[in-house]
């Protein structure tokens, strides 16, 4: 029995060792000097939307928003439409 075990393994490690056809790497046809760079706002920026959690009974969801560039917390109900903003940072944000 323990030689079957031992078969078993050898045969499920050739499996994975098994030469496979992968792709081949083409040459990048521009160079990193012709690449447009990303924004800086667009990585480090304030995101519209960030960090949402619902109350336990469903009826609120909670997140983060910019007001004036600043991330301050906004609280909705479920359904929507009644959005408001229940911290006044100005400087820093949450």
């Amino acid at each position: 029995r323990p030689a079957a075990v031992l078969v078993a393994i050898a045969a499920s490690a050739a499996a994975f060792t098994a030469p496979r056809n992968l792709p081949t790497r083409t040459a990048m046809k521009f160079s990193a000097a012709e690449a447009e760079l990303v924004p800086r706002d667009v990585l480090f920026g304030n995101p519209e939307y960030a960090a949402p959690s619902v109350t336990p009974d469903g009826s609120k969801l909670a997140y983060l928003k910019p007001v004036d560039g600043v991330l301050n917390a906004w609280v909705r109900s479920a359904t929507g439409g009644d959005d408001r903003v229940v911290t006044e940072d100005t400087y820093r944000g949450i």
